[in-house]
């Protein structure tokens, strides 16, 4: 079973020794709003808030447009695997 969008965000956090603030900082985005996305309070976010998480996670924001739309994979690199 994949992963939900908020678990691997926050892994992507955890896993690269990040605070809620500092990684909400590098995205651009509140503290709050992270927060909100990591336990899955916030849904839909904007493609502003995908690319300033992509940036922070050295990921691209088309990938992560589709774990924000469909939740997968088990995966927990924020790499694209195509």
């Amino acid at each position: 079973m994949g992963r939900g969008f908020p678990e691997l965000i926050r892994y992507w956090r955890e896993d690269a020794g990040l605070s809620l603030s500092k990684a909400a900082a590098k995205a651009g985005i509140t503290k709050a709003h992270l927060w909100e996305l990591e336990d899955g309070r916030a849904v839909n976010p904007t493609i502003k808030t995908l690319a300033g998480l992509a940036r922070a996670y050295g990921s691209s924001v088309t990938y992560l447009a589709h774990l924000a739309a469909l939740g997968l994979p088990d995966q927990p690199t924020p790499k694209e695997t195509t």
